[in-house]
């Protein structure tokens, strides 16, 4: 299941590298972008590897950890347990 996920969390990256390509992007933005996702994705993987907080790894998640850092992952909790 996390080779399906990771797969499609690659190919989003590669059609956002595309979309910044044709529209000629400042490409640091990407690069920023893809790397807290890359970190968001992981915090929560671990997170559910150790069976602390069962968080659904999808990008839009990673997106949000990573790029909030620990209040982005807190709410990610929060939002996970009351709903």
């Amino acid at each position: 299941m996390v080779l399906e996920i990771a797969t499609g969390f690659i190919a989003g990256l590669l059609l956002i590298t595309l979309f910044c390509w044709l529209f000629k992007a400042k490409m640091k933005w990407y690069f920023r972008f893809a790397l807290s996702s890359a970190f968001g994705f992981l915090a929560i993987y671990l997170l559910g590897l150790f069976g602390l907080v069962k968080l659904p790894l999808n990008p839009m998640n990673a997106f949000v950890c990573g790029f909030m850092g620990l209040p982005g992952l807190v709410l990610l909790i929060v939002v996970t347990l009351v709903f």
